[in-house]
């Protein structure tokens, strides 16, 4: 049996089983319907392509655990949140143009690559909701002026 990791985990948190298929000889290394030695704790063989020089593919093979972690990692860290630093000061967002600093501010930011992308979408998309809401407010206010009117006469 090969322990090794499933292709859709982290590595080495959820092991999974898996067996060496013995009782058929892995095809010669030269033809491209090569399949990896692996068999899944389902029954299943492996579908992936094995490496060059290996019956086993990248998630199988015995001798790339590091770099399979390594890897596991970066991936990990790229999908983070991205987050500006704790002591980064709120912003005043009291009228038009306040909002508009704001998003000439992102956009700057965003250009010389000092915020994430994904920050500044964030940012446009809560200050368009901040303006729908403002508008939102005043629709109301105005409203309830012309009901006071009406229930005056």
């Amino acid at each position: 049996m090969h322990v090794c990791c499933d292709m859709n985990k982290t590595p080495m948190t959820t092991p999974v089983t898996v067996a060496i298929a013995r009782d058929t000889e892995p095809p010669p290394n030269n033809t491209d319907d090569r399949q990896c030695g692996a068999v899944k704790a389902d029954g299943e063989r492996c579908n992936a392509k094995p490496l060059a020089n290996s019956q086993w593919c990248y998630f199988h093979d015995p001798d790339s655990v590091e770099e399979r972690i390594a890897a596991s990692r970066r991936g990990g860290e790229k999908n983070r949140h991205a987050t500006l630093p704790p002591d980064t000061p709120d912003v005043p967002l009291v009228d038009a143009n306040d909002v508009g600093a704001l998003i000439g501010r992102t956009v700057n930011q965003v250009l010389r690559g000092e915020i994430d992308p994904r920050i500044a979408t964030t940012v446009g998309y809560l200050v368009t909701i901040k303006i729908r809401a403002a508008d939102q407010a005043k629709l109301e206010q105005r409203i309830a002026a012309l009901e006071a009117l009406r229930n005056s006469d």
